[in-house]
């Protein structure tokens, strides 16, 4: 049998597949059959059975521990107590578990596979209004509030995304973004210099209740779905340890496509403060946050993306760090926190 490592994407997912299969009836499912959603962390299917239809994720070995598996199914189960549909709550084996181990043959390694339910609504990804921003907002404040007050059970284990988390690999594959290809001299110095300024800033940040927490940290416009108004969120793989600010600063951030996000982040604000009062500071935040979120995506493509999404999206990322460098400097992500933020 060939080595996991040596198979070519397609033959990959087959196998994961019957790894995946194969571990269904420990959740009460028939092994029936499973259609690919997606392969990024985690390789996805879609499972539609008797009782139910049901995502699929088979955990990628190195990115997670068992333990910190454990703790993201942990906080879903009891979000998915706390706010009903807004979360896909685990579906548990029959030892009580939140996920079971496959070691099937032809695997690099024993991978666990959780199972989900399936969400309603749809994804915006990229086409973005203030509409979503409210209900992100209002969903964002749910979480929040679950979390302030939430006391995770022993053993957890989650990321901690502080300035060497979000920029220095200190919990993801990650190589500095300026080793990029197809960035000059000159862009690759200056975002060197740009990504030590953020990290020294972000080391200076306090982590107190009021400042940092248990976020989603991912809450961009494919991991929200709307259904009549209301959003509900997925892909909590990434849930982890850090400022409140930072989820806003996902899902809102000003771009090359989307370069003012004033009308955005006041319609997030409108969305929070209906269930909670902001967070503080949010203005003096929010700018450093936005940009080291876009650094952070760069060095994972430096380092960790497939090699089909690099050639897909590669353009993209460099026309964002581009406008990064011009954006930056200009004070454009000061000014935009400050106005989107003025009222609230």
């Amino acid at each position: 049998m060939r080595p996991f490592a040596a198979l070519s994407h397609a033959g990959q997912v087959r196998r994961l597949r019957g790894a995946a299969q194969a571990v269904l009836p420990e959740f009460g499912l028939p092994p029936g059959p499973l259609r690919l959603v997606g392969v990024s962390e985690n390789a996805v299917f879609e499972l539609r059975a008797p009782q139910g239809r049901f995502a699929v994720r088979v955990h990628r070995t190195g990115y997670h521990s068992a333990v910190g598996v454990a703790s993201e199914l942990a906080w879903l189960a009891a979000l998915g107590a706390a706010l009903g549909d807004r979360v896909p709550a685990p579906r548990s084996t029959a030892q009580g578990g939140w996920s079971a181990t496959t070691a099937a043959a032809g695997l690099d390694q024993p991978r666990q596979v959780s199972v989900i339910p399936w969400m309603p609504g749809r994804r915006l990804g990229s086409r973005l209004g203030p509409g979503w921003a409210r209900a992100v907002g209002e969903l964002t404040a749910h979480l929040h509030l679950h979390a302030r007050h939430w006391a995770p059970p022993a053993r957890f284990e989650r990321p901690v995304w502080d300035a060497a988390g979000i920029m220095g690999g200190a919990q993801v594959t990650w190589r500095p973004p300026e080793l990029l290809p197809g960035l000059t001299g000159a862009e690759r110095r200056g975002l060197e210099a740009l990504r030590l300024r953020l990290t020294a800033e972000l080391d200076g940040w306090p982590r107190g209740p009021e400042d940092a927490g248990l976020i989603h940290a991912d809450l961009h416009g494919f991991n929200v779905l709307l259904e009549g108004g209301r959003a509900h969120a997925i892909d909590f793989d990434d849930c982890g340890y850090g400022w409140w600010w930072a989820d806003a600063a996902v899902a809102l951030r000003p771009g090359p496509r989307t370069p003012d996000a004033v009308a955005l982040l006041r319609a997030w604000a409108a969305g929070y403060r209906q269930v909670a009062p902001l967070p503080h500071l949010g203005p003096e935040r929010l700018p450093a946050l936005w940009a080291a979120r876009r650094i952070a995506v760069g060095g994972w493509f430096a380092a960790d993306a497939r090699e089909d999404l690099r050639e897909r999206y590669l353009d993209f990322v460099l026309t964002d760090l581009r406008w990064l460098l011009q954006a930056w400097p200009a004070g454009a992500f000061h000014r935009q926190a400050a106005a989107g933020l003025r009222a609230a």
